[in-house]
């Protein structure tokens, strides 16, 4: 599968790894750094196509927020884990938890923009829980490749998403180029979904990256033949530390990413300036309470999640 992942923000904080590790499932431990696990929250738009560059209206153009942390299974593979994916098109959810057994939800969003700054909204629609956020960065200068530090590689060089449907454990693996990455600064963050996600609410000050986007290959979604018991392993400091045993993973150095800073404003507030929507037609049930919305004659920022 072919897509192309952009406008995306990478907000980040650390955690106690006990408090994440109790969320995964049997088989993946919980990857740090500098002794903490992290969560990110990242929202973005997504366009998508079969490997011959098709596309299907239903859901090939839309927005989208997920909440992760990182990971490592058994054989020291590190990659993604995804405690949830917020999707404004219908189809699109079905499909992926249907063939990668992601846990998609199907959910209203907006994306504004200006010269310097981007919003983003989600507001859960199906299933449940529901829940809502609203993030809004600035963004600023470009870094350089050489200037990451071993943070930016940990939180961004993952080349591989695991997922989980009852006792079968699933894995896939991601193809793209180097994120550009720039500095960014949070103007306003009000986040749920974390929270729905079974972790503490956030409250300190978070790590935050902008991409303009990059294209991704995505591959079919492997079994594995057998799930190791590391329950003992979960048990260790240094098993959940994911640092200083024989299941800690390599260190990947071939791949550099960039970020962009982020500042944060009250998101519910319109932003001046031009607000256009990233594609024609909208993509979701209206971004407000009630009923979702077929009303297609406004065409703004509004991803609202589509059939």
């Amino acid at each position: 599968m072919r897509q192309r992942w952009e406008r995306l923000t990478f907000v980040h904080w650390p955690f106690d790894p006990a408090v994440v590790q109790r969320l995964l499932p049997r088989g993946l431990l919980i990857d740090t750094y500098d002794g903490a696990a992290w969560v990110g929250l990242v929202p973005f738009f997504m366009r998508v196509a079969t490997a011959a560059g098709h596309g299907a209206p239903w859901a090939s153009t839309f927005c989208e927020t997920n909440v992760r942390t990182y990971v490592y299974d058994h054989e020291g593979r590190r990659g993604i884990w995804f405690f949830s994916l917020d999707a404004a098109r219908l189809g699109a959810v079905a499909v992926a938890r249907t063939t990668y057994r992601l846990p998609y939800f199907w959910s209203s969003m907006r994306l504004l923009e200006t010269a310097d700054e981007i919003a983003y909204g989600c507001a859960r629609w199906w299933p449940g829980p529901r829940a809502a956020s609203r993030v809004k960065i600035r963004i600023g200068e470009p870094v350089a490749p050489g200037h990451l530090d071993e943070r930016d590689h940990f939180l961004t060089a993952r080349w591989m998403l695991f997922s989980a449907a009852g006792t079968r454990r699933r894995f896939a693996r991601a193809w793209h180029e180097p994120w550009p990455l720039y500095r960014a600064q949070a103007v306003a963050i009000e986040d749920r979904l974390v929270a729905a996600a079974g972790l503490p609410q956030p409250r300190d000050e978070p790590l935050v990256h902008y991409s303009p986007g990059v294209d991704v290959r995505i591959g079919r979604p492997e079994r594995y033949q057998s799930v190791p018991a590391l329950e003992s392993a979960r048990q260790q400091g240094s098993g959940i530390a994911g640092r200083g045993t024989h299941l800690s993973p390599a260190r990947s150095t071939s791949t550099r990413w960039l970020w962009h800073g982020a500042d944060v404003r009250r998101v519910g507030q319109p932003i001046p300036g031009r607000a256009s929507c990233m594609h024609d037609d909208r993509c979701g049930p209206r971004f407000s309470r009630g009923r979702p919305s077929r009303n297609l004659s406004q065409r703004n920022l509004s991803h609202e999640p589509g059939r």
